[in-house]
């Protein structure tokens, strides 16, 4: 469910041409043999990586979202909340 969430966001950046897919350094082609490193990817802190007490509280495993940007953007500040 969050990750459709974030990811339908992320496809909007891309959309809009903010976020866009780059080339591999050579660094990153060595260690993955990948040419192109995606616009974003989305990845969550395993649920049995959490402690006891957020997981009795639920709290929800801690999102990372790494983003390419494109063109002329330097930095990006996204902020995000979260209600139940």
């Amino acid at each position: 469910l969050l990750r459709n969430a974030i990811t339908t966001v992320c496809e909007q950046f891309v959309k809009n041409r903010s976020f866009s897919d780059r080339p591999s350094s050579p660094e990153e082609k060595a260690d993955t043999g990948i040419e192109t490193q995606p616009a974003y990817t989305v990845q969550f802190t395993d649920i049995y990586e959490m402690s006891a007490a957020d997981r009795a509280r639920r709290v929800g495993p801690p999102a990372n979202i790494i983003a390419n940007l494109a063109g002329a953007i330097h930095s990006l500040a996204i902020n995000v909340e979260a209600y139940a």
